[in-house]
């Protein structure tokens, strides 16, 4: 599997100089920001295809470091060194699920708040701070701090009439976005773009040039940008 990330680092110095009546002090504080992009993490171990075409999933995680934008190997599931988990609810390709390293996914400390702004334009990069927030770990299965299922999930269904087999396509709420903790404390905001592979731009998925079949086995890919703030705070 071939993963293309990104990185860039965004360092801002604020310099402030103290006088005192003998010697000058210069008081620097450097806020870093670290701004990633992943690309085709693959939601689940595909075992093969149904007679549709459809994938038929492991029920297994992909755990991820927002620290080093990495895959974590599956034998680390136990630490801290992974943040965010990729997997889907067993069976179904089309029902995603996301686990963060906190509460009963994980030994740690993580959380996520879930930050959806109907008509704000552009809200992911328009968030810069926040503050009092309350955030959600992971309960026992089911019942995870990012739904899955229901009113309140990342995503819409689009259902092509003219697909006879009952596809659906998984489109990412243009307007959510997640804020989260990681398993050592710190925040990132993450926005998910895609969830079929090599595809950021959700118009070619409609395109009748790809069939039902290819549309199937390029689902459970997961693109997505974060912003990771390094000095613990809650400021982007």
């Amino acid at each position: 599997m071939k993963i293309v990330t990104s990185s860039i680092l965004i360092s801002v110095a604020i310099i402030g100089l103290i006088l005192f009546s003998s010697c000058n002090t210069s008081n620097t504080t450097v806020v870093s920001l670290v701004r990633d992009t992943a690309y085709n993490i693959v939601a689940d171990t595909v075992t093969g295809l149904d007679t549709k075409g459809k994938p038929i999933t492991a029920g297994r995680f992909i755990y991820y470091s927002l620290d080093n934008n990495q895959i974590v190997p599956l034998s680390n599931k136990n630490s801290t060194v992974w943040d965010i988990a990729f997997g889907t609810n067993g069976t179904n390709i089309y029902q995603p699920v996301i686990l963060i390293n906190g509460g009963s996914s994980g030994p740690g400390i993580g959380g996520v708040v879930t930050v959806h702004t109907p008509g704000v334009n552009d809200p992911f990069n328009a968030l810069t701070a926040l503050s009092d927030s309350i955030f959600k770990t992971d309960a026992a299965p089911p019942n995870y701090a990012i739904p899955y299922t229901g009113t309140k999930t990342w995503y819409n269904f689009s259902f092509l009439s003219a697909d006879t087999t009952g596809q659906v396509l998984l489109i990412p709420n243009q307007n959510t976005f997640f804020v989260i903790k990681t398993a050592t404390g710190k925040y990132a905001k993450l926005k998910i773009w895609s969830y079929y592979k090599n595809l950021l731009d959700r118009d070619p998925i409609f395109r009748s040039s790809i069939n039902t079949q290819d549309k199937y086995k390029n689902a459970g890919y997961f693109s997505f940008t974060y912003v990771l703030q390094t000095n613990g705070t809650l400021s982007f």
